[in-house]
């Protein structure tokens, strides 16, 4: 079996989908988003990461979609709240429209599971939003349907509304964050880096972490993080150090600088690997486009004209080129064959 290909955190997406996939920090952003009335009913430690095909990893690649479910506290029979949590760094006008796929797959999936179950879980859908702008789409399915209003009124209570609950995080907004620190610091690095002063605010983030516990899950995160920091940084990397490494606390400069080179290192590689690939490409391409030329002087016995030879040079298409040689060996004359263009 071939290895697993690490995933790095170049992304807003990637470092939200890495670090909220863990439910001992999902449970403090989820819950900060509910009406504390209603997150007392629920068993937080119940909470656990949901798989539902169409959403996790599948539907939208591009986003950072998780599922969660969790139980309510002291119910006769056992009932489940499922959650699905989407980021965002721009407004979407289709938010509350897909939202409501990602519910209906989420019951699909849960009718398939529970043949015999009477009723349908709540599903809360949820975007954290982390943009330069406030957020200003749809909150409700409603308002992307297209009626004069006397008949959107009459229909109230039939056609469904399909909202969601709304972090907006964006500069302007001062949107309230968790109070626990590491999904805390998070957050503030994501807002730092939509507002441009990930490098000026960033040290001071992780002083407000000193005192936190060096658990496993905080030194994951915290690789994350500089994974993301110097992917999203735009210095350059002399300045690097001087303007950003140094102004951090001791106990992460080493290892943001172990991390650099690594992914330096990395990117070296890729540019190599990069390069061959492409080597062996225009390779092929000048087989190929000599290939054609030589086959056409052969057939019409006197030398390509210049034009016409820039002309099959300027083709990029393996398949086209090929398509071209056996034009050549057919053609009685370079008119002959420049029809085939």
């Amino acid at each position: 079996m071939p290895a697993k290909k690490t995933v790095r955190i170049k992304s807003d997406d990637a470092l939200f989908r890495a670090s909220f996939s863990k439910p001992s920090l999902a449970v403090h952003l989820v819950r900060s988003l509910f009406n504390p009335d209603i997150a007392r009913l629920l068993d937080w430690k119940s909470l656990k990461v949901e798989s539902v095909p169409g959403i996790s990893g599948g539907l939208r690649e591009n986003r950072a979609d998780l599922v969660y479910c969790v139980r309510f506290l002291k119910q006769a029979v056992e009932l489940r709240l499922f959650i699905a949590l989407e980021h965002q760094s721009q407004p979407d006008r289709w938010a509350a429209y897909r939202l409501l796929e990602y519910e209906m797959l989420i019951w699909k999936q849960w009718r398939s599971q529970k043949p015999s179950a009477k009723h349908l879980p709540v599903i809360v859908p949820m975007i954290v939003y982390i943009g330069k702008t406030p957020w200003n789409a749809p909150r409700k399915l409603g308002e992307l349907m297209a009626a004069p209003e006397k008949v959107l009124e009459k229909l109230k209570g039939i056609l469904p509304e399909a909202g969601y609950l709304l972090a907006d995080l964006s500069p302007k907004v001062h949107g309230k964050l968790p109070e626990d620190p590491l999904c805390r610091a998070i957050l503030r690095v994501m807002q730092s880096a939509k507002a441009g002063r990930l490098e000026e605010e960033t040290p001071e983030i992780f002083r407000e972490l000193a005192a936190h516990p060096k658990t496993e899950v905080y030194r994951q995160t915290m690789s994350y993080l500089y994974e993301y920091i110097f992917c999203q940084s735009e210095l350059k990397r002399g300045e690097l150090y001087d303007r950003f490494v140094s102004q951090l606390p001791e106990e992460h400069k080493g290892k943001f600088m172990s991390t650099a080179e690594m992914l330096i290192r990395e990117g070296r590689k890729e540019g190599r690997q990069e390069g061959i690939q492409k080597g062996r490409q225009e390779g092929r391409l000048l087989s190929l486009h000599e290939s054609v030329v030589e086959a056409l002087e052969i057939k019409v016995g006197r030398k390509v004209p210049e034009d016409l030879r820039e002309a099959v040079s300027a083709i990029r298409d393996e398949t086209r080129l090929r398509e071209l040689h056996k034009a050549a060996i057919q053609a009685d004359s370079f008119d002959h064959f420049a029809r085939s263009f």
